[in-house]
Formats: structure tokens, C-alpha cells, sequence
């Protein structure tokens, strides 16, 4: 759908990427230059035939699947930006106007997953990276298990029936909401919510 005329945003799904390690995700990012480069093009140029700057923020949400470590993964986050970074610049857009948001996957107290164990130390990692290289990159690393522990989840069960991979927001009485929906949204509505108030 276009909107020539609206000015807003828009939210684009570049690829899903499924029971993959951060690692792995980089590896695939790696391996689709001419897709990326029409993507993040026609994703600036219509924004700027609206009107706009022609502004993308990059979001990932990665951890749980395989044996992250505090190396594992603040390097594989630097080659997703290094190779969206240099698409952007290659297709004409302004490095300022590209952003990240990296979150950690949420905390799992299943033995059988190595996140398990990994996930503090992972959780370190990634803040300190963010911390040394968020103004450089226009990047943002969030850390789930602070959200989770804050408003947006308290009247939530946090997982999904299925086990422990997947955040669900089923109401606990006596809260109001009483259907099922994603917990990941209640997660992002957080988030955007921050983005929005620092502009």
C-alpha cells in the first residue's frame, strides 16, 4: 500500500529468520546484497516521494536459538551492520539516516537450552558493545528481561503454552485482558514507545 501524500511510518519485514543463531542470521544478511540493496532503496525513495527523509530503523530480536556467547554475538550484530550499512551508503542513502535496535531474546529457565546459561553473560556482552559502538552505528541494544520486569508484563503469564521459546501476554486474573496475543508486541510497543519519546 502507498500513501504518496501520508506522512507516518511503515513497518517491513526484510526476511524471517527462524531457529537460526545470530551467527547464522549475519551469514544470510552476508548473502543477499541485490536483495537488500532493492529493499533498502525502494524502502528510502518511497518514504522520500511521501514527503519524508528517507529514514530506516533496522530491527532484530536474536539469542535463544543455539550457543550464543559474549563473543558470538556482539561480533555477528557488527557484520549485520557492517553489511547493511555499506548497502545503504552503496544505494545512495545518508548513514545518518540508518538506524538499529537490537534486542536479547527473553529469559528461559529451560535446562535443555543453552540460552539458559548463556543468557546473562550475552545480556553483558551486548550492552557493553552497545554502549562502546551505539553512537557510531545509530544503535540501540535492549535487553527483554528489563522489560519483562517492568510494567509492560506484570499482569502477563510470559510464556506460551508450547514451552518457554516464545513470549505469549495471556492475562492473569485479576487483570482486565482476557484474550491471547503476542508478547512480543506488548515488548515492542515498549520500545517504540522510548524511540518516539527521545525524538
Amino acid at each position: 500500500m502507498i500513501r504518496p501524500n501520508f506522512k507516518g511510518y511503515a513497518v517491513n519485514c526484510l526476511n524471517y529468520f527462524g531457529g537460526l543463531t545470530t551467527t547464522q542470521v549475519a551469514e544470510k544478511i552476508e548473502d543477499c546484497d541485490k536483495m537488500l540493496d532493492a529493499y533498502l532503496k525502494e524502502l528510502r525513495e518511497r518514504q522520500i516521494a511521501g514527503g519524508g527523509t528517507g529514514r530506516v530503523l533496522v530491527f532484530l530480536n536474536s539469542g535463544i536459538n543455539g550457543t550464543e556467547t559474549t563473543t558470538t554475538w556482539p561480533a555477528a550484530a557488527q557484520r549485520i551492520i557492517d553489511r547493511i550499512t555499506s548497502r545503504w551508503v552503496l544505494t545512495g542513502g545518508s548513514a545518518s539516516n540508518l538506524a538499529f535496535v537490537f534486542t536479547l531474546t527473553h529469559p528461559t529457565t529451560d535446562g535443555a537450552v543453552a540460552w539458559t546459561a548463556n543468557r546473562a553473560a550475552v545480556a553483558t556482552a551486548a550492552n557493553n558493545y552497545a554502549a562502546a559502538n551505539g553512537n557510531t552505528y545509530n544503535l540501540a541494544v535492549v535487553d527483554i528481561a528489563q522489560l519483562m520486569t517492568g510494567l509492560v508484563m506484570s499482569r502477563y503469564s510470559m510464556y506460551d503454552s508450547g514451552g518457554q521459546a516464545h513470549l505469549t501476554k495471556v492475562a492473569i486474573p485479576p487483570a482486565a485482558v482476557t484474550t491471547a496475543t503476542d508478547g512480543y508486541e506488548a515488548i515492542v510497543q515498549s520500545i517504540v514507545s522510548s524511540l518516539l519519546a527521545s525524538t
